[in-house]
């Protein structure tokens, strides 16, 4: 059974697929906890030990422990240098490129955003798509777009629209497309890191599905 106490030290069994639920049942409720004392080191540890027991979900949680450490947790220095090894170990995996770069371009609470790094990634995801993702296509056009060329963001933009078959997803590209027309080029704001008893947000991690919603970074 998984608990919340103990996790930093508890050896959590190995997880089926329908004990998955249960593990983002404890992410979450260590998230907020973790709003409450600021203990953000201790969803760090969390995520470790839900990695160590779903090994087949390594990356996804990987890439989680990656905007925790850029964002709330303010660990920029040891964040970056910890995401740089993520992206030589998953080169070949474009999923997980594609999420990094939006940790570093999107998530709210990173504070200092490295446009190159992000751009790196973005581009690598794109390629590994061969040109054919279109939230590869989304994420570089965001990252040109934070670089300040209008141009190229629309250019990507266009061509995640045209990829995107899904009509429920396909209004959020519009949207950006709207955004990369007329907005100011540049990079995302970000917010001021909560201090403890503050609540970050229904998603502590800073991104859509991220690390205390069990799910990875698009």
């Amino acid at each position: 059974d998984i608990g919340v106490t103990g996790v930093q030290t508890c050896a959590l069994p190995i997880l089926t697929d329908s004990q998955v639920s249960r593990a983002k049942n404890l992410l979450d409720s260590i998230a907020r906890e973790c709003e409450k004392d600021g203990d953000w080191p201790r969803m760090l540890a969390a995520i470790d030990s839900v990695r160590t027991a779903i090994p087949e979900r390594a990356s996804q949680y990987d890439a989680q422990r990656f905007v925790v450490m850029i964002g709330l947790a303010g660990q920029e220095e040891a964040g970056y240098a910890y995401g740089h090894r993520l992206a030589k170990e998953y080169a070949n995996d474009m999923v997980t490129m594609r999420s990094l770069a939006r940790a570093v371009l999107q998530s709210p609470y990173v504070q200092h955003r490295d446009l190159d790094f992000g751009m790196e990634l973005a581009v690598a995801a794109d390629t590994l798509a061969k040109g054919q993702d279109a939230r590869a296509a989304d994420t570089l056009a965001l990252a040109w777009f934070s670089k300040g060329d209008r141009a190229k963001a629309v250019e990507n933009g266009e061509r995640a629209i045209r990829l995107e078959k899904d009509l429920r997803v396909r209004p959020q590209y519009e949207a950006s497309m709207r955004k990369y027309r007329s907005a100011v080029p540049g990079p995302e704001p970000s917010k001021p890191r909560p201090g403890p008893g503050a609540p970050a947000g229904p998603d502590a991690s800073g991104v859509p599905g991220g690390a205390a919603a069990g799910g990875a970074p698009e």
